[in-house]
C-alpha cells in the first residue's frame, strides 16, 4: 500500500498531501432501532465506494483503537460515560430516572453494542489528531466521527460521544491554535459550548437558522469572556445554493485563517446541507458541499476530515468518497463502479446527482449583511492569541498497551485537566450549571489543597493543629498508648500514619489495566470530590488525662490560646515526672508489702 499519499498539490507551495483513513469494519453493524434516521450503515457503503474506486489505496488505511474510558472522561462526565458503558436494551426499564437525565430515549436510543459505538467512532478522531501531531500525515480521515451535538453530560441529536471536542483537545497538545468548521445543516453546539470561554479554539458553523434542531447559532452568540469573537456563527434560511454558500464561506473562512492562524483544522463534514437530504433543507450539491474540503486542504494547515449528519444515505456515500478524492488531489470519475451496494444508487449509478429547483430563501441583501457583520468581528481580532511555551502533554495512545490480564471494568476516572495544556478555562464558563456544560478544570491543584482534602490535620495550623502534634511528646505513656488503642485494633504504627494510609486508600483510582504510570491520574482533585474523613484528632486529640488540671490546660490550647502552649508543655512535664515519681512510690510501698506478707507466711 502507498503510505506516500499520492495526492496533487492544491496550493503554490506544491506539497503533497499523505492521507491517513480511520475504518473500522464493524461499524456498519450497529443499529439505531427501526426508523431511526441515523444508519452508520452508510459508513460501510462509503468505504464500498472508495475500495472500488481505488483510493485505498492511495492514503494509509487505520483501524481505530476504541477509546477506553479515560479517553472520553477528557471532556465527559465520568458518570455518564459510566452510565454509557453499562446501560443496555434489556436494563434500560430499570433506569427510567438515568435515562432522563442524560437525555437517552427517543432521539438517542439505547441499542445493542451503544458503548463500542460510541469508543470507535471516538478512537479514530482522536487517532486521526495523534497522527496529525506526529507529523505522520497532511490530512486524517474518519468519515465516522463528527457528532457535534453530544454534550458534557448528555446526549444530543443522536450524538452520544462528542468525539470532536476530544480530537480538539489532542490537537491543543501540540497545536496552539486549532479552528473547528461545521458545515452540517445543525448548529454545532457542542463543539461551540466546550470551547466558548476561550481563545485557543475559534468555532465556526454554517447551518440552518429558526424554528430548527438545536435552535441555536445566532449570529450575535460571538463568545465569552477570553472566547469573545472567537464563536462565528453564519446562520441560513432554507434552500441555499452553492452560489450563495460560498458567498459567505471562502471570505469568512479566508478572513479566519488570516487573523487567527490556526495550527490545525477541524472541519465536520455533515452531508445532510446536501439537497434531497432526508432530515434537510438546504440545496448544495456534491461539488459545493466538496468545494468547502477543498478550499481548506487550499491552506497546507494539517487538516482532520470528519462525517457528521447525512440521512439520504446513498447520497452520503456519493459525497464522502468525492470528499476523500478530494482530500487526495485526485479527480473521482463521476460513472460508478460496480460493487456490492450498486443498486442503491439507480436509476442513474452516477456519484454526482443534480440539485433541486427549491426556492432559494437567502437574499442577497441578507447574505450582505450577515456577511458585513462577521467580517466586522473578525476585524476586532487584531493578533492571534499566544500561548505560554509548556511541555508537550503525552498522546491518547487508545489501548495500543496491552490490558494485564484479569483488569476489571470500573468506574472511570474524573474528567482530564486542562492545566497540562496552559488553557484558560474552556467550555461554558462559572456562570452555567455543571449539567450539560462544556467546562474543565484549568488550574493545577495547589499541595493546600491537596493536603487539604487527604490529610485534614495538616491543615489545621492553628493552635488546636499544633497542640495535638507537641502534646504526644509529652503525655504520660500510658495516656499515649490509651490514645493509640482507641483506634483500629487492626492498624499498625501511629494514628498518624494509619490516617495517611487511610486518605491514600480513599483517593486511589481504580486500575484501568494501564501498564505504564499516567501522570494525570491521581491529581485531578477538583471541587466536587468529598473530603477524606479524618480521624486524627479523634485518636489523638481526645487522650484521657487523669490530671483534672491538665485537661483544664489542654482545653485553654484547643481553644486557641497561643500565650498559654509553654505553660501547658511545662505543665505536661511536670505532670509526667509526677506521675512517674507517684508510680515509683507505688511500686516501692508494693515491694515492702510483698517481702512482709512473704514473711508472715513463712512465721
Amino acid at each position: 500500500m502507498d503510505t506516500g499519499g499520492n495526492s496533487l498539490p492544491s496550493a503554490p507551495d506544491g506539497v503533497k498531501r499523505k492521507v491517513c483513513y480511520f475504518y473500522d469494519p464493524e461499524v456498519g453493524n450497529y443499529y439505531y432501532g427501526q426508523g431511526h434516521p441515523m444508519k452508520p450503515h452508510r459508513i460501510r457503503m462509503t468505504h464500498a465506494l472508495l475500495a472500488h474506486y481505488g483510493l485505498l489505496q492511495h492514503m494509509q488505511v487505520h483501524k481505530p483503537f476504541p477509546a477506553r474510558d479515560r479517553d472520553l472522561c477528557r471532556f465527559h462526565a465520568d458518570d455518564y460515560v459510566a452510565f454509557l458503558r453499562s446501560i443496555t436494551p434489556e436494563t434500560q426499564q430499570d433506569h427510567l430516572r438515568q435515562l432522563k437525565r442524560f437525555n437517552v430515549g427517543e432521539d438517542c436510543p439505547v441499542f445493542d453494542g451503544l458503548y463500542s459505538f460510541c469508543q470507535t467512532y471516538a478512537g479514530g478522531s482522536v487517532g486521526g489528531a495523534v497522527k496529525l501531531n506526529h507529523d505522520q500525515c497532511d490530512i486524517a480521515v474518519n468519515w465516522a466521527g463528527g457528532l457535534h451535538h453530544a454534550k458534557k453530560c448528555e446526549a444530543s441529536g443522536f450524538c452520544y460521544v462528542n468525539d470532536i471536542v476530544l480530537a480538539i483537545l489532542e490537537l491543543l497538545k501540540q497545536h496552539e491554535r486549532v479552528l473547528y468548521v461545521d458545515i452540517d445543516i445543525h448548529h454545532g453546539d457542542g463543539v461551540e459550548e466546550a470551547f466558548y470561554t476561550t481563545d485557543r479554539v475559534m468555532t465556526v458553523s454554517f447551518h440552518k437558522f429558526g424554528d430548527y434542531f438545536p435552535g441555536t447559532g445566532d449570529v450575535r452568540d460571538i463568545g465569552y469572556g477570553k472566547g469573545k469573537y472567537y464563536s462565528l456563527n453564519v446562520p441560513l434560511d432554507d434552500g441555499i445554493d452553492d452560489e450563495s454558500y460560498h458567498f459567505l464561506f471562502k471570505p469568512l473562512i479566508g478572513k479566519v485563517m488570516e487573523v487567527f492562524r490556526p495550527g490545525a483544522v477541524v472541519l465536520q463534514c455533515g452531508a445532510d446541507s446536501l439537497s434531497g437530504d432526508r432530515l434537510g433543507c438546504f440545496n448544495l450539491s456534491i461539488r459545493g458541499h466538496a468545494e468547502c474540503v477543498r478550499y481548506m486542504r487550499s491552506f497546507n494547515v494539517p487538516l482532520l476530515l470528519l462525517g457528521g449528519g447525512g440521512y439520504t444515505i446513498r447520497n452520503v456515500a456519493r459525497c464522502w468518497c468525492y470528499e476523500t478524492g478530494v482530500a487526495l488531489g485526485i479527480e473521482v470519475d463521476d460513472k460508478m463502479p460496480q460493487h456490492e451496494y450498486y443498486e442503491y444508487f439507480g436509476p442513474d449509478y452516477t456519484l454526482h446527482v443534480a440539485p433541486s429547483n427549491m426556492e432559494n430563501k437567502n437574499s442577497h441583501q441578507l447574505l450582505e449583511e450577515i456577511r458585513s457583520k462577521l467580517l466586522e468581528n473578525l476585524s476586532k481580532l487584531q493578533h492571534a492569541p499566544s500561548v505560554q511555551f509548556q511541555e508537550r502533554p503525552p498522546d491518547s495512545d487508545l489501548g495500543e498497551r496491552p490490558e494485564r490480564p484479569g483488569a476489571a471494568t470500573t468506574t472511570p476516572k474524573r474528567c482530564r485537566s486542562m492545566s497540562r495544556l496552559g488553557a484558560e478555562r474552556i467550555g461554558a464558563g462559572a456562570t452555567r450549571a455543571r449539567r450539560g456544560s462544556g467546562f474543565f478544570q484549568v488550574s493545577p491543584p495547589s499541595l493546600g489543597l491537596f493536603l487539604s482534602q487527604s490529610l485534614p490535620l495538616v491543615t489545621h495550623l492553628h493552635p488546636l493543629g499544633l497542640l495535638t502534634l507537641s502534646l504526644s511528646r509529652f503525655l504520660p505513656l500510658r495516656s499515649l498508648a490509651q490514645a493509640s488503642h482507641s483506634g483500629d485494633d487492626s492498624s499498625s504504627g501511629s494514628p498518624i500514619t494509619m490516617t495517611v494510609q487511610k486518605a491514600e486508600n480513599k483517593n486511589e483510582d481504580h486500575d484501568d489495566g494501564d501498564e505504564a504510570w499516567d501522570p494525570d491520574s491521581d491529581m485531578d482533585i477538583d471541587a466536587e470530590r468529598e473530603l477524606v474523613p479524618s480521624k486524627v484528632k479523634k485518636e489523638i486529640a481526645e487522650p484521657q488525662l487523669n490530671d483534672l488540671e491538665d485537661q483544664r490546660r489542654s482545653g485553654e490550647h484547643l481553644r486557641g490560646s497561643d500565650t498559654a502552649i509553654a505553660e501547658t508543655c511545662m505543665k505536661a512535664l511536670e505532670i509526667s515526672s509526677q506521675l512517674a515519681d507517684e508510680d515509683n512510690v507505688k511500686i516501692e510501698q508494693s515491694t515492702v508489702n510483698d517481702l512482709a506478707k512473704e514473711a508472715d507466711l513463712k512465721c
